[in-house]
């Protein structure tokens, strides 16, 4: 590389050179010319990641981006939608600490093998686990809840009266929660409001460790199987992190 050493201030701020580009002064030396600034333009084009508003379609009162008017598809958010379904995991990642956590997850989604082989496709969400047969639910619900430490962290579960299956969780909790419970609450959402997070990452993991194990997915090799179900101590934690956000029952 070459260098000029010239101090470009003593020009009047810019140096023109004979190919027609301009050097001008400030905080970054940039230097300006035909190629430079069609490059520009195509960054700005390139950058564009919107449609516009010709290509909506309305119908009737309503404008319906490119996206929305394929059928099927639905638009779902981590914080609005699928964060909320796994708050049981959040609690116990934010009260019991990320260790014993995932080892409690572990222990409950070793039961979705002892199911019968038609049964083994349970969701590990709030609503997935309301929509089980009362005895499976209860099976699940007491192995989540089977210390008073797990008991006491669910509790705040019972803060919602909209809660799926809210009689079950409360039967196994077996305490009603307090009105400080609320800054607790707030304290174990707050790390997961960020899809990429480590407890947010967490919190998906659960769920593709109840797929991995109902036969509902299936790796393309051992490697990548290890990686699950000895997650997080086995891989490379940026390897497992894309598996989890792409699965799309997460």
């Amino acid at each position: 590389m070459v260098r000029l050493g010239v101090d470009i201030g003593k020009f009047g701020g810019a140096v023109h050179l004979p190919n027609g580009a301009i050097i001008k002064a400030g905080r970054r030396t940039r230097c300006e010319g035909p190629m430079s600034k069609n490059k520009g333009k195509a960054k700005k084009k390139s950058a564009k990641s919107y449609s516009g508003i010709d290509t909506h379609k309305m119908q009737q009162k309503v404008l319906v981006p490119p996206l929305m008017a394929v059928p099927g598809v639905t638009l779902m958010s981590w914080t609005n939608d699928r964060m909320p379904e796994m708050l049981w995991s959040a609690l116990l990642i934010s009260q019991l600490g990320r260790d014993r956590a995932l080892n409690r997850f572990r222990e409950v989604a070793r039961l979705v093998e002892a199911l019968p082989e038609g049964k083994r496709r349970v969701q590990p969400t709030l609503s997935g686990l309301a929509s089980l047969e009362p005895e499976v639910l209860h099976r699940f619900t007491s192995a989540i809840c089977s210390d008073t430490e797990t008991r006491k962290a669910l509790r705040l579960l019972l803060l919602f009266d909209t809660l799926p299956a809210r009689q079950e969780w409360a039967r196994v909790v077996g305490e009603a929660p307090s009105a400080d419970d609320w800054e607790s609450l707030k304290l174990a959402v707050l790390p997961v409001l960020s899809h990429q997070s480590q407890e947010a990452t967490d919190c998906r993991w659960v769920r593709v460790l109840f797929q991995l194990l109902s036969g509902a997915l299936f790796l393309q090799s051992e490697e990548q199987v290890r990686e699950i179900l000895e997650y997080p101590h086995f891989g490379l934690p940026e390897k497992v992190r894309p598996v989890c956000g792409a699965w799309r029952e997460c």
